[in-house]
């Protein structure tokens, strides 16, 4: 929602934001689900992949949104291309939440994985509205910021050395025959 409006005027109209800026997330975002295993493995745990989207939401808040309207007179490809460029980091760290979560939560207690897609779809539908109670309230700055420490805490109640079965490998319930059984084994 923050980031639709930030690029909103750099683009030229919301329409233009709303593609671009949701194209760019929801591809990255599956990149980062795809590569999430590495990605948290070569960063040294979940809990870092928090700590870098902290890092990268504050560095382009403090250091690159504020040069943004110096594009204005660019190109719109060339203005679509740097959103795109801003927002992939952001998707890819946010893509690795979800699969990373799950595959810990398949190992521990896969009686929960129910649970966690249900959460994860009650709070997919509340954020928008919860987001544009703090946008309006507070400004797209507050909600911007807002997720920062939301971020730090999921990284900080990660473990620290999360270490995710690879695709293909079956988990101890997996092969006990026990729930997630199908999810785990491939052909």
């Amino acid at each position: 929602m923050a980031l639709l409006q930030k690029f909103g005027l750099l683009l030229g109209h919301p329409n233009y934001s709303l593609s671009v800026v949701l194209a760019a997330l929801l591809l990255s975002s599956g990149v980062g689900a795809l590569v999430s295993s590495g990605l948290v493995g070569l960063v040294g745990g979940q809990r870092f992949v928090g700590y870098l989207l902290s890092g990268l939401v504050l560095a382009e808040y403090a250091f690159v949104f504020p040069r943004l309207p110096v594009l204005m007179g660019a190109t719109f490809p060339l203005r679509a291309a740097v959103v795109c460029a801003l927002v992939a980091p952001i998707g890819l760290c946010l893509g690795t939440y979800l699969p990373s979560g799950l595959q810990q939560l398949k190992r521990e207690e896969a009686a929960f994985v129910p649970w966690a897609w249900g959460i994860n779809g009650i709070l997919s539908v509340m954020a928008p509205v919860l987001a544009v109670a703090v946008a309006t309230t507070w400004g797209v700055n507050a909600l911007l910021l807002s997720a920062l420490p939301v971020y730090l805490a999921a990284g900080f109640a990660a473990p620290a050395a999360q270490a995710l079965v690879p695709s293909g490998q079956p988990h101890a319930a997996a092969a006990e025959g026990g729930f997630g059984a199908a999810e785990t084994q491939r052909p």
